[in-house]
């Protein structure tokens, strides 16, 4: 068991918060004692704390991680610390240096070029116990950067290394396969989008490989992290299934032996993940991804509730469901606090994130949290505000039960933000050159308390324009029952089956004795994904399918499956449309069904004309009949094809509009455009702007200084036909 100690000042104010009146601030020191224990389990490599960030979009340099852990304390002794970072190609990293001088060891890094960006793996195996700010620094300035920190227990801290991959690939996957030489390897990857920009290169959804589990994911930046647990050795190879991204993607993987007894776990109440999720800016709604293992998940939008007329910050249509719970104070432009109480557990929970101003950028920082109470809203304070450098008591709360968790956010005028009190969990990455723009804090800021008392609990901020007013809300939340642990038990269905090569089986899993009833699923032959769907080798084999607790690596249920060499599938290929007619250089959509495999992607083909891995298919420049041919991935054997005429057709007559026609937006914020063609069955445009930048969906962003810019939308049918709108820049109010 570990005592810290921590002294901290609480303030207050005679007149209030609201007056203009002088303020008279008087302070007394109060020291309390935190009892944290902390016992080390014996355990396959398990996830200790996860804290994912956003990307700042400017350029800066010394970024520094806050690291408060699952705990409060920093690390915790003996586990492997793994950071994964991704920065403009050129730059050199000139240092990684933490609170207690540890040496980072590059495990794995991937560069995609010229232009493009450089993703790096690098580790800490054994780290003592109280790292809390790992501070990254370039030899330069850098343009854009990301970062997420992993903590595992159950890892050997002696050379851990057995492996890694990496690639840059509008294939999001390793290139090779890592080769694990022990059982039980701690596999870990991170993936993200390859953009002109780290910020705002959104995806649609995004999905764990076979056997792994997500750590993170953000769509707003198209990156994620997950983990597995190998059971055997053997080859694997990290993988991501992305949808809306078509661009290239870095992934570095890398496998970390296992050591039975290694490291510290958490106990009591905890955060296990923390995740710093952008507001995408030009949408209404976006998918978001809440990874939830505990039992309380919080998400604390820096987002003013009345803000440009009220940007009120919604969560619903979760999957698998969960009902959120919203706080908001009263008074102008306050923070907003969500949580899902007594949560539905899913490594890959999506929820629809929905903003009534989406040009008004935000970011969400979201907490999951174990050992909470079943109904765990202790007490809410009031919303203040307040103007200066150092800001004390905005807010303060007084729990009712203890022990618990406090989580507040301000909001301010100008930021940054650059410190919280003594004491205090800052959950903000700072870096030189921030400024109120800058979307890894966006001027804002975040910070918790770990509380063994029922004493005030004063939150204090200092910002960097004393100027600017700032509006802070918190919320307490309580532990649940810290008895005795409970026994973890892990069943797998079927215990046992047979199925043919190439074929696949669904198994479930059944977790009883932990709120956490996710599972890692691994095999020894075949793969499975995250779900437990289980695809047999193509040749006969024997294989063992493991279901591994994550409340507890210790703990594991596994399938025998006898897989035989029946005959093959039947795969039948069809077609739509079967035929048509169009004219030159003009496109047609095919699609394509298949049944008899799991396996439903085809590959495209034309003798004439041109077809993309869409289906999408353009005419040539003269008349001819072409043939459009869809072949079966699962089997080359099996097509499909359709019979295409192009026809020399009179010249079209194309006509292009957009809309809106002319608009006056602020510095930096984003407008949607939208064009409309007609006179050709080929309606969609090439985008640009002669200053700011439009990406291909015609999502505008204003540049950094006031300007009159001009957006132009030119058929791709007929490249003489555009049209053109007026942007106004202004300066931000």
């Amino acid at each position: 068991m570990h005592f810290y100690t921590v002294s901290f000042w609480i303030f207050w104010h005679s007149e209030s918060m609201k007056s203009k009146k002088s303020i008279k601030w008087a302070a007394i020191l109060i020291s309390q004692i935190f009892v944290f224990p902390v016992v080390a389990l014996a355990q396959t490599p398990t996830l200790v704390y996860s804290n994912s960030l956003a990307a700042p979009g400017e350029s800066g340099n010394g970024f520094r991680i806050q690291y408060g852990g699952a705990m409060g304390t920093g690390t915790l002794p003996g586990n492997l610390l793994t950071l994964r970072m991704t920065y403009p190609h050129g730059a050199t990293v000139s240092s990684i240096a933490d609170s207690l001088s540890d040496t980072y060891i590059l495990g794995v890094s991937t560069d995609s070029g010229s232009g493009g960006w450089v993703t790096a793996l690098y580790y800490v195996p054994g780290v003592a116990a109280g790292v809390k700010q790992i501070t990254i620094t370039f030899s330069s300035g850098v343009t854009d950067w990301h970062g997420a920190v992993q903590e595992y227990s159950g890892v050997t801290a002696s050379t851990p290394g057995d492996g890694s991959c990496s690639n840059h690939s509008t294939t999001v996957k390793c290139s090779a396969a890592i080769t694990t030489t022990g059982n039980n390897d701690l596999i870990v990857a991170s993936a993200i989008g390859l953009g002109s920009g780290i910020r705002g290169n959104t995806m649609t959804s995004v999905a764990p490989g076979g056997g792994f589990f997500l750590d993170s994911a953000d769509t707003n930046c198209s990156d994620a992290d997950e983990e597995s647990v190998q059971a055997s050795a053997g080859s694997i190879t990290p993988a991501f299934a992305i949808t809306g991204n078509s661009e290239v993607f870095n992934i570095v993987g890398m496998a970390f032996k296992a050591s039975a007894g290694a490291g510290t776990n958490p106990t009591g109440m905890y955060i296990l993940h923390e995740q710093h999720l952008q507001i995408g800016e030009g949408s209404n709604t976006q998918v978001s991804y809440f990874v939830s293992s505990g039992n309380l998940v919080v998400a604390s939008s820096d987002v003013g509730s009345t803000n440009s007329g009220g940007n009120i910050i919604t969560i619903d249509t979760c999957t698998p469901s969960n009902t959120w719970t919203k706080r908001t104070p009263s008074g102008t432009d306050m923070p907003q606090i969500l949580f899902i109480p007594s949560a539905a557990v899913s490594t890959n929970l999506q929820c629809t994130v929905h903003s009534s101003q989406p040009t008004d950028t935000g970011i969400i920082v979201v907490y999951d949290v174990v050992g909470a109470a079943s109904s765990p809203e202790d007490v809410d304070s009031a919303g203040l505000y307040a103007s200066g450098t150092a800001l004390t008591n905005l807010p303060d709360i007084t729990p009712t039960a203890q022990p618990g968790i406090a989580f507040a956010a301000e909001n301010t005028g100008t930021g940054p933000s650059t410190a919280v009190g003594s004491g205090f969990l800052w959950d903000n990455t700072p870096y030189t050159g921030e400024t109120d723009q800058g979307q890894l804090n966006n001027g804002d800021g975040w910070q918790h308390f770990f509380y063994t008392s029922t004493s005030q609990i004063p939150f204090s901020w200092t910002q960097a324009v004393s100027s600017s007013t700032m509006q802070a809300f918190a919320i307490a939340f309580k532990a649940g029952n810290q008895g005795a642990p409970t026994t973890v038990a892990v069943t797998v269905s079927p215990a046992t089956d047979s199925i043919n090569v190439d074929t696949t089986l669904e198994f479930a899993a059944t977790v009883t004795g932990s709120t956490n009833t996710s599972v890692a699923w691994s095999t020894t032959c075949g793969t499975i994904n995250s779900s437990g769907l289980y695809t047999a080798p193509s040749t006969a084999s024997s294989c063992t399918v493991t279901a591994t607790s994550i409340a507890n690596g210790a703990d594991s249920a596994s399938a025998n499956v006898t897989v035989s060499a029946g005959p093959p599938p039947t795969v039948v290929v069809a077609i739509s449309p079967a035929s048509g007619s169009i004219n030159v250089n003009t496109t047609l959509q095919f699609t394509a069904t298949v049944t008899g495999s799991t396996n439903s992607s085809v590959t495209w083909s034309a003798n004439c004309g041109t077809i993309n891995s869409n289906g999408l298919y353009t005419a040539p420049a003269t008349a001819s009949s072409c043939k459009v041919i869809a072949t079966s991935v699962a089997n080359a054997a099996d097509s499909a094809s359709a019979t295409v005429v192009a026809i020399a057709g009179p010249p079209q007559t194309v006509v292009v509009t957009i809309n809106p026609r002319s608009q006056s937006i602020s510095v930096n914020r984003t407008l949607e455009f939208t064009a409309t063609v007609t006179g050709t069955t080929n309606t969609s445009v090439a985008w640009s702007a002669t200053c700011g930048t439009i990406n291909s969906s015609g999502l505008y962003t204003a540049p950094s200084t006031t300007s009159s810019c001009t957006v132009t939308a030119t058929s791709i049918a007929n490249g003489a036909y555009s049209a053109s709108a007026s942007v106004t820049v202004r300066r931000r109010h």
